[in-house]
C-alpha cells in the first residue's frame, strides 16, 4: 500500500519519489493496526570488484556507486530486503564469464537477495504469498555511462524461469513508471494533464481521501552522476482548510525535522540534509489566497 514514482527528468538524470505511509495491515481477528510514516526511499552502496590485476596484483574495482531503491508492497518483506542489501552489496566480487558488469549486474545481486528475504518473511508471517513486495531501483550504469531505473516485483504466483523476482528495465523516456495502490490514481492525474510534475501528482494522490494507503510526506532522490543516487529532503506542506493554514516543514525519509511536528533535536544540534523545494509555488498560491504559513522557511541549505 504505497505510491513509488520513477521517472527521467531533463537533463537524463533518473528520479525516485515515494510517500511515507506505512500499514501494519491486520492482526488474526481481522483487527485493522496502525499505520505510521517511515522511510521507503533508501540508498545502499555498492562496491563491485573483480579478479586480482595480473601485474600489480590489486583488486580490481569496476563500480564503487550509490545506488537508490523505492519500495512497496509488505512491509517486513520491503524492509528485510533494504536491509539484507547493505552488507550484501558492500563487496560483490565477479569472476568469469562476468568481465564487464553493469548496473543490470548489481540489480541481479538484489534481486536474489529480494526473493530470499520475501520468502523468508510471508513464511514467517503465514505463507509465501503475504511477502509479496516491489521495489524501482535506480542508479548509474559504468558500461553504458548513464543513469537507468529496473522494476522489481516477487510474486510467487506469477513465476518465470524458475525465479520468483521478475526483473525488467524501465524505459522513462516516454513518461514515468508507478507502483503500489496509488498508481492508477496517479497515472489518470498524468492522463488528464499531462505537464504535471511528478512530484506534484504524488502530492496530489497523497491529499486525495479517495486514494487509500498513500499518505505522509514526499521522499525524493536523483542519480545525479557516476557518484549514483543522492536522497534529498523535501520540503513539504499540509493544508488546513478549516484553519486556514499551511504547515511547512522539512522532512527526510518520512520524519519532519524541521517546522511543525519535527524532531527534537538537543540544544546546538540541526540534522542538515540539503533540501529541494519543489512545492514553493503551490505554498506561494495558499498564501496569496490568505492562508497563514505555519512556518514560512524563506531559505534551505
Amino acid at each position: 500500500m504505497t505510491l513509488i514514482i520513477a521517472w527521467q527528468n531533463a537533463d537524463g538524470g533518473v528520479c525516485l519519489a515515494s510517500d511515507s505511509l506505512v500499514k501494519l495491515g491486520e492482526d488474526k481477528r481481522g483487527t485493522i493496526l496502525p499505520s505510521f510514516q517511515c522511510l521507503k526511499l533508501g540508498v545502499v552502496h555498492a562496491k563491485v570488484y573483480g579478479a586480482n590485476d595480473s601485474k600489480t596484483g590489486d583488486v580490481i574495482q569496476y563500480a564503487d556507486t550509490k545506488v537508490g531503491i523505492a519500495m512497496a508492497g509488505n512491509f517486513l518483506a520491503s524492509y528485510g530486503v533494504l536491509a539484507a542489501l547493505r552488507p550484501a552489496l558492500e563487496k560483490v566480487q565477479v569472476a568469469h564469464p562476468i568481465t564487464d558488469p553493469s548496473l543490470g549486474t548489481i540489480v541481479e545481486v538484489i534481486g536474489a537477495v529480494m526473493e530470499t528475504v520475501c520468502c523468508e518473511v510471508g513464511r514467517a508471517i503465514s505463507d509465501v504469498r503475504t511477502g509479496r513486495a516491489g521495489m524501482f531501483v535506480a542508479g548509474w550504469c559504468p558500461v553504458e555511462n548513464e543513469s537507468q531505473a529496473y522494476e522489481l516485483r516477487f510474486d510467487p504466483i506469477a513465476t518465470s524461469n524458475g525465479s520468483w523476482v521478475t526483473i525488467r528495465r524501465i524505459e522513462l523516456k516516454d513518461g514515468p513508471a508507478f507502483l503500489g495502490s496509488g498508481a492508477d490514481a496517479a497515472r489518470k492525474k498524468i492522463s488528464d494533464y499531462p505537464e504535471i510534475k511528478p512530484l506534484t501528482v504524488l502530492h496530489q494522490v497523497i491529499d486525495d481521501p479517495n486514494v487509500s494507503g498513500v499518505g505522509g510526506y514526499v521522499q525524493y532522490g536523483i542519480v545525479e552522476d557516476r557518484t549514483g543516487f543522492a536522497h534529498y529532503a523535501v520540503e513539504d506542506y499540509t493544508v488546513d482548510h478549516d484553519m486556514k493554514e499551511i504547515l511547512i516543514c522539512c522532512t527526510y525519509g518520512g520524519v519532519a525535522f524541521a517546522g511543525p511536528g519535527s524532531i527534537k533535536m538537543p540544544d546546538g544540534v540541526v540534522i542538515a540534509h540539503t533540501a529541494v523545494l519543489p512545492f514553493r509555488k503551490e505554498i506561494n498560491s495558499y498564501i496569496a489566497d490568505r492562508y497563514n504559513p505555519v512556518p514560512l522557511l524563506t531559505s534551505v541549505d
